[in-house]
């Protein structure tokens, strides 16, 4: 198992270095809302990257998709410029908040919904608590979200099967597969105070 895990780490690392030598290329005269989000913009979760600077996200070598940034004053926001193409596709609130199971949030055509929720500190500060969400009722991702830290990890499961990956969660089994955790420094998508 330990050669397929390096094959990943190495692909991964490939997509990363595509991502930066590719500084050239058009950004279709936009810029991401530089009030909104912070750092250098660019995101890694395993073989998953997002580049908030050029406006495209790329998962799995051959993927790679335009995003926009629709956010607001109230929300975060990223889709993709081709509907139900890309990875990256969220709305999350820019102030934080406690979420409860089943809270949505809509923007622009994006429904993104809580479907559950950990304490791994077990702490009564609210902000500690873990939510997990999906996007666009796209069920083979789940993304992992804490209100100060933004997005964690994200989760994918081939056969789709949102009460499989529910008991996972509730049994603390779910590991991360094929896009990991959060790799680089800067949060994403953290909540404000």
């Amino acid at each position: 198992m330990a050669p397929f895990k390096q094959i990943l780490h190495g692909l991964a690392a490939l997509s990363a270095l595509f991502l930066f030598n590719n500084i050239a290329e058009a950004n279709n005269g936009k810029k991401m809302n530089d009030e909104i989000w912070e750092g250098a913009k660019i995101y890694v979760y395993g073989s998953a990257v997002i580049d908030l600077n050029q406006n495209f996200e790329q998962w799995i070598p051959a993927h790679r998709t335009r995003v926009k940034d629709c956010s607001n004053e109230k929300y975060y926001c990223i889709r993709p410029t081709i509907e139900n193409l890309g990875l990256f596709n969220f709305v999350l609130p820019i102030k934080c908040q406690e979420f409860n199971i089943g809270d949505k949030f809509e923007l622009n055509g994006i429904v993104t919904e809580i479907i559950s929720s950990a304490n791994l500190h077990k702490s009564d500060y609210k902000y500690f608590n873990i939510y997990y969400f999906i996007s666009n009722n796209k069920k083979e991702f789940i993304f992992e979200y804490s209100p100060l830290s933004g997005i964690t990890a994200i989760y994918w499961d081939h056969d789709r099967d949102i009460n499989k990956m529910n008991r996972h969660l509730e049994s603390g089994r779910l590991t991360a597969r094929n896009f990991g955790f959060l790799s680089t420094f800067d949060r994403f998508a953290n909540c404000k105070r």
